[in-house]
């Protein structure tokens, strides 16, 4: 399980660099509208504000369609990117694949989700991209064969120790009371004894009668 695990570690560092974002059909139509406007107005297209506005806009998408999550970490497509902690992806999935461990496996996968549900999660004509979509189905994957991986050998010595040690302490305890025992028994007898010797000294000092 834990070289599957160091595969699926691998595969959210490729997918960082694939394709998170892609734009949907209603960008086609917005290129096929742009391009009648500039039949229409021929020359002045490109005088005309409201051309100048939409080619703009078109120029933005199209440098966003297909961008990584390299490219939403390092560039800002309008108001789309620049998220700088997106780099915690790829890091956490080298991090757990380097310690190799249970609970990383179960950490990183939540860390991951939780970082790209904030930052990478957009409306409007753009939909997953197949990068992204496999980065999802990676730290799922991971997630649960991490919580059914059995637990790592220095947990199990941890809780042996743990498990001794309270073995050990209950021992002493046990006769730390037998030894409070025996004093109480020893300490009865001797005052028992002090008693039977004090009444026989009585006895013997009374007179006769």
């Amino acid at each position: 399980m834990n070289n599957f695990q160091r595969f699926l570690s691998v595969a959210v560092i490729g997918c960082f660099f694939l394709p998170w974002i892609e734009l949907d059909s209603s960008v086609s139509q917005m290129k096929e509208g742009l391009n009648q406007m500039m039949e229409m107005l021929g020359e002045l297209a490109g005088e005309s504000g409201e051309y100048k506005e939409a080619k703009a806009q078109m120029d933005l998408m199209n440098k966003m369609d297909g961008a990584s999550g390299y490219d939403l970490a390092t560039t800002r497509f309008g108001e789309i990117g620049g998220h700088s902690i997106l780099f915690m992806i790829p890091a956490l999935a080298l991090f757990a694949a380097a310690a190799n461990k249970k609970k990383g496996y179960i950490i990183y996968p939540i860390l991951c989700g939780f970082c790209i549900f904030v930052n990478a999660t957009y409306t409007g004509p753009i939909e997953t991209g197949a990068g992204l979509s496999l980065t999802y189905i990676s730290i799922c994957i991971a997630f649960v064969v991490g919580c059914a991986m059995p637990k790592d050998a220095t947990d199990e010595e941890t809780t042996n120790e743990e498990t001794e040690a309270s073995g050990s302490s209950e021992t002493s305890s046990g006769s730390d009371n037998g030894a409070d025992t025996e004093k109480d028994d020893s300490g009865e007898n001797d005052s028992d004894n002090s008693s039977d010797g004090a009444n026989g000294e009585e006895d013997s000092n009374s007179p006769a009668n």
